[in-house]
């Protein structure tokens, strides 16, 4: 079998090498012990949060495993991402190019960066590029670039599909299906996404996202630190969200729900946690103080410590409007904490 005992392979008898994987399991590291000697993720700026702690932890599990374990990090024309920053204060070794979304507009300056990620490739031998969560023009040009070099292994994995695709993704997707040796998934809702919009391949396994049980011990963690921080007493009910800033995961639905909830319960706290899409933020600023609940709530931003945030509440909410599968609400649940979430996903 050539995947990990966590992955769900959609049809076993595939085409691949016994002692060959395309999957990494973020516990064992078995990269390396499945032949490979170089890995290369190439993530996209739209990764933030959890997702960016799994990136963080799934390097570190390719390195122990023997292997080598690079990241290159795409961000867009005059946009500066802190995550490379991150990673390499973490030890790991980043580096960063730019990809214009604007594929025509944009061609000069991305077969410029294509050609020095490409001399990486060479430089670094990587035997498998492993594309993680993604926009198209990064998977497309990333999947397109590893082919053109015959690099040995592609992987493509997905977290999510955005619910309004363009022209260009419909038809670009079954093109990328076809050149890649695997689609990973977090779920089979998920699976059933990928398939509808044209990822159609039987080359597609479920590999479900994982918990550290660690770092989200309900032992190890200080919730009352945070509380303290904060100036919200022991006693006070706190609801909280940990997502990144996107219309989608629904912010704007807890602010209005939180309208209702205030008027039962006048001492409930409201904890709004990550970063992302800042004009968005801004709106749910506004909105907070449109709706007489800004009092009630605080924004966070970008934390480091999300186990004892997560630990600091009373109950953790994800009103997504499309979800694969809330890393959040895993959070949660293995600090023991009861959950809310809209019914999508899996």
């Amino acid at each position: 079998m050539g995947f990990p005992a966590v992955a769900e392979p959609v049809h076993p008898a595939l085409p691949l090498p016994v002692n060959r994987s395309v999957s990494i399991d973020p516990g064992t590291g078995t990269a390396a012990a499945c032949g490979f000697r170089s890995v290369l993720f190439l993530v996209g700026d739209d990764t933030y949060g959890g997702l960016e702690d799994y990136i963080r932890e799934v390097t570190r599990a390719v390195t122990a495993g023997g292997a080598r374990a690079l990241i290159c990090f795409a961000d867009r024309p005059g946009r500066r991402s802190g995550l490379p920053d991150r990673l390499r204060d973490a030890g790991l070794e980043v580096r960063r190019i730019e990809l214009d979304s604007h594929l025509l507009r944009g061609a000069r300056a991305n077969l410029r960066n294509l050609i020095r990620l490409g001399r990486w490739i060479q430089e670094r031998r990587i035997d498998l590029v492993h594309i993680h969560l993604s926009r198209f023009h990064v998977y497309f040009l990333g999947v397109l670039l590893s082919r053109l070099l015959q690099v040995h292994r592609v992987v493509l994995h997905l977290v999510g599909i955005e619910p309004h695709r363009q022209k260009r993704e419909r038809i670009g997707d079954p093109a990328v299906a076809w050149m890649v040796d695997r689609i990973v998934v977090i779920s089979r809702s998920l699976q059933e996404q990928v398939r509808k919009v044209g990822f159609r391949t039987r080359r597609i396994s479920i590999i479900y996202l994982g918990e550290d049980l660690d770092r989200f011990d309900p032992e190890a963690t200080d919730g009352y630190r945070v509380r303290r921080e904060l100036g919200i007493p022991p006693d006070a009910p706190v609801v909280g969200m940990v997502a990144r800033l996107h219309p989608l995961k629904g912010q704007e639905t807890l602010l209005r729900a939180a309208r209702r909830i205030v008027v039962k319960n006048p001492g409930v706290r409201f904890l709004l946690v990550g970063s992302g899409d800042a004009a968005y933020g801004s709106y749910l600023h506004d909105l907070a103080r449109e709706l007489g609940v800004a009092d009630h709530f605080r924004f966070l931003g970008h934390r480091r410590d999300i186990p004892d945030v997560t630990a600091a509440l009373d109950i953790s909410v994800l009103p997504s409007e499309n979800e694969a599968m809330g890393h959040c609400l895993l959070e949660a649940m293995a600090l023991g904490q009861p959950v809310g979430a809209s019914r999508v996903g899996e």
